[in-house]
């Protein structure tokens, strides 16, 4: 994952609906959807600007009660799948 100060913003080839609890997204490039469940849909919410991965946390903390420590891992694991299938990208 990059470094907490990096700015991520979404892949411009990447589209996205609401999908049961979670968000579809849709790599425009291979056709391929992929799906995030609910904390992937804030992550994905807050995207809609660009943004750090420690402000991705943050926001994350205080939309769930979720330990800060807890939510470092599981967003940095997931930016690290978005940026791997190329879905967001460094600013």
């Amino acid at each position: 994952m990059p470094d907490v100060d990096v700015l991520l913003k979404r892949a411009p080839q990447c589209m996205s609906c609401p999908f049961g609890a979670g968000v579809a997204l849709l790599d425009l490039r291979t056709n391929v959807y992929f799906t995030v469940n609910t904390v992937g849909a804030a992550v994905w919410d807050l995207l809609a600007t660009p943004q750090s991965s420690g402000k991705i946390v943050e926001g994350i903390c205080a939309i769930y009660d979720v330990p800060p420590q807890v939510a470092q891992r599981d967003v940095a694991a997931l930016l690290a799948d978005l940026a791997r299938r190329g879905l967001v990208e460094v600013v």
